[in-house]
């Protein structure tokens, strides 16, 4: 199970002002009034190339990877660096994750400085990591019960 504290309404600054309806800017385009900003965990074989078509479609990306060098590859498309994953999470309206397995999903979206902690309001995930289908349902419930909406992926 992913260690995720329990979270009310009360206590909870990420709910606060939460939408339910769907995402006002989902379909915004490059140069419009308000476009979301897409933050990208994980640059590896399938990471890297979907965030380089995003940044060469105009989107603005923020990522963050362990290996700097696809970081700065992405920096040369004009996505902009993070130094953390908490960094992408705060400053994102969708958070994709690109990750390689359960854990390391586990370790970057639950830990004190993982994702989960550093959500804005409204914030979309979209899980497209190679995990097991109870790791995916356990940040979808995870997920829910902070009224985050999450696309997850599945191994």
């Amino acid at each position: 199970m992913l260690a995720f504290p329990a979270v009310t309404d009360q206590d909870d600054h990420r709910t606060k002002g939460h939408s339910e309806g769907p995402h006002k800017h989902q379909n915004a385009k490059p140069g419009s009034r308000r476009m979301e900003t897409v933050g990208f965990i994980g640059l590896g074989r399938m990471g890297r190339p979907m965030a380089s078509n995003l940044c060469r479609k105009g989107f603005r990306l923020v990522v963050n990877d362990i290996d700097p060098a696809a970081v700065q590859e992405l920096e040369a498309l004009q996505a902009r660096g993070a130094a953390s994953v908490a960094e992408v999470a705060s400053q994102s309206d969708i958070v994709v994750t690109m990750l390689p397995n359960s854990a390391v999903v586990r370790d970057v979206v639950g830990r004190a400085d993982g994702v989960l902690a550093n959500l804005k309001p409204g914030t979309v995930i979209m899980d497209m990591s190679t995990v097991s289908p109870e790791t995916s349902d356990e940040l979808v419930v995870a997920l829910a019960n902070m009224r985050v909406r999450c696309l997850p992926g599945r191994e």
